[in-house]
This record gives C-alpha cells, structure tokens and sequence, in this order.
C-alpha cells in the first residue's frame, strides 16, 4: 500500500486570533478597531461604543445564548455578506452562561462539564470553518499552583481555547496605552514572548492588510436531506468500527449538519460504493 503523507503546500489562512486581559485592558476598544467586525456582545459591553461601530462599519448582536450564536456562525459561513471579522467578547461570559443552564437542568458535575466541552467544540469547529478573521475574547485571572501560589495571569475559559488558536495575546495597560504580551503563536510574525503596542494597525501590516481585509466567501454547509441520506445508509451497511469518528474528527466537527457539502458527500460516496460491493 503506497504511503499517504505529502509535501505541505502554502495556504493563506485567515487571522484566528485569541484575546484576554484583566477589565479596563482595552479589549473590547482593540477589536472593535477591525473593519467590518460582526460582534457578539456578551456582557454588553459596548454600550457606549456606538462612535466605534460607526467608524468601522461594525454591526452588534447582543445575547449570552450560545444556540443563537451558532445558529447567527452558521449564516456567516454559508450566506454572501459584506463583514470581514467575527467577535465573540466575552466568551467567559457565554460558557458561564452554558454552565448555569446545565446545572439548572439538575446535571450532574461530570455531565455539566461535558456537555460544554461539546458545546464549545461546536463552536471552534464552526469558527474554523468560516472565510473571515476571528476573535475570541475572555477575561483575564491570576493562575494559581500549589498552595495557591500565584504563578502569573491565565484567561477565564474553556483549557482548550489557548491551543485552538494560531494566535494568543494577553493585553495589559502601561499608562494610556496598551501592549499586546504574545503567549502562544504559530505565526512567525508575532514572535512567543513579543511585547507591542497592540492596534488593528500593528496586526494588519504584520499579518497581511491584503487577507484581513479581503471579502469573505461563503461555503456550503450539508443539507437536510444529506444528513437524513447518509444516516440511512448509516443504518443499512456495515461498516468498520471506528469510521464515523474518523470521517467526523478528519472534518472537524460533532455532528454530520457542520459538514461542508464536499465532506458529507464524500461519506455518502464511500457507503453507496460499499453497497454495491466496490472497493
């Protein structure tokens, strides 16, 4: 059997960029910079912002309900629109939200914990998923060790979110101004450790002004009617044990309505093949 690796090729991708700081760092402000931002206010923190909306031709969607946010992520990535970064600030905000429901429907700790866990994959999956900048804000909090110890500042937020992102940036004040710290990054223009002055400016001219500012384009997201056909053929033929949860981990998500057409048709293809007793 001939072996599958390949030569990586050059991809441009869009800025997935994570942000967290303690209160009155500026993170709202900072993101509110990038033009054409479509913005989930969690906390409603943008109140007094409308001059910055204005300036940037930013639209606001207020709500701390993670099911319209998906639902609002999904017609971002399949419909035709003029905004080019999506915003969600806080999603400390969101996952505490998420939380409390859960325990107000008498689940239990491990439950709870779970069921977010799902969630928020949900949600990374569909951020990844779309044409357009994204930006992920959370508050910032000590990090405790041992014996509570104070080992440095963390973020508020789900564990994984600090390895989802190509991009991670702890902002601080020092004086009127504020610096972006990089703490995690795979970009090679953001060095680990780098400290700067953080503006939409010194992001853009170091990433590309060509990609954060391109239009997006939308893709096309599987159909009902797919997903009911392939969860027929699902239950007619026999497959290897283990294939779903490789067709789902390869394209990225939970459940089979967040596959591209491509990718679910893909799946459809390989078990109608397999009906007919091809290889």
């Amino acid at each position: 059997m001939p072996l599958k690796a390949k030569k990586p090729e050059e991809t441009t991708k869009r800025l997935k960029l994570f942000l967290f700081g303690a209160a009155s760092t500026g993170k709202t402000r900072c993101a509110l910079q990038f033009p054409k931002t479509y913005f989930f206010d969690c906390e409603k923190g943008t109140d007094n912002y409308n001059d910055l909306f204005e300036e940037s031709g930013s639209v606001r969607m207020q709500t701390t309900d993670v099911n319209e946010i998906v639902d609002e992520l999904r017609q971002l990535a399949t419909t035709k629109h003029d905004y080019k970064t999506v915003c969600i600030d806080p999603m400390t905000i969101l996952e505490s939200d998420l939380v409390l429901k859960a325990e107000d429907q008498g689940l239990d700790s491990f439950a709870v914990w779970r069921m977010r866990d799902r969630v928020m994959k949900r949600v990374e999956n569909l951020l990844y998923k779309l044409d357009m900048n994204v930006i992920v804000i959370c508050h910032g909090k000590i990090d405790y060790g041992d014996n509570m110890k104070k080992l440095g500042t963390t973020y508020d937020g789900w564990k994984r979110w600090i390895f989802v992102f190509d991009l991670a940036i702890e902002l601080y004040r020092a004086g009127s101004k504020t610096h972006g710290l990089v703490r995690k990054t795979r970009l090679k223009q953001f060095p680990e450790g780098e400290d700067f002055l953080f503006s939409y400016t010194a992001i853009a001219d170091r990433f590309g002004k060509e990609i954060v500012e391109k239009p997006s384009q939308p893709i096309e997201l599987a159909n009902a009617d797919d997903v009911t056909k392939l969860t027929r053929l699902l239950g007619a033929i026999v497959i290897p044990k283990g294939t779903v949860e490789r067709w789902k981990t390869k394209a990225g998500v939970e459940d089979f309505a967040e596959m591209t057409t491509v990718q679910i048709g893909a799946c459809i293809e390989y078990l109608e093949k397999k009906g007919r007793g091809e290889k």
